[in-house]
């Protein structure tokens, strides 16, 4: 981990707090309802891991990833573990098969897009498991 001087971690704190007043600001112009959602609609968070849990989740997901890109993993790597994890329930305890699949891809593509893109939120509207004749 790399450590700062004092005065570019007061920089950091500074920048933060400005931050947090400004978020505070835009909820509370968002509770006043003229906005189609009384929330602010994007998260804060520290880094891509933080950002991909607040986005699309599932929970304990942050922690999973800032793991996998501790022990040296890529991109893709991440992506391919952090969806098999999703789908076998060893992170998000989803139980319904739909939403882990809906999740696991949410979660890829938002860490491969960054969590900066609209892609894992609004480029897929549902995910559906359907039988054909196959079954």
């Amino acid at each position: 981990m790399v450590e700062m001087n004092k005065e570019i971690e007061n920089y950091f704190v500074s920048i933060q707090n400005q931050v947090d007043h400004c978020y505070s600001i835009a909820e509370k112009a968002r509770s006043k309802g003229f906005d189609p959602e009384k929330y602010v609609e994007s998260p804060q968070a520290k880094d891509l891991a933080g950002r991909v849990e607040k986005l699309v989740g599932p929970e304990g997901i942050a922690e999973a990833i800032r793991n996998l890109k501790k022990i040296g993993l890529n991109d893709d790597e991440i992506v391919f573990k952090v969806v098999t994890d999703i789908l076998d329930k060893k992170v998000g305890n989803i139980e319904s098969l739909e939403e882990r699949v809906e999740r696991a891809i949410r979660a890829g593509l938002a860490i491969k897009t960054m969590g900066v893109v609209s892609a894992p939120l609004e480029g897929i509207s549902k995910i559906l498991i359907r039988k054909d004749q196959s079954g």
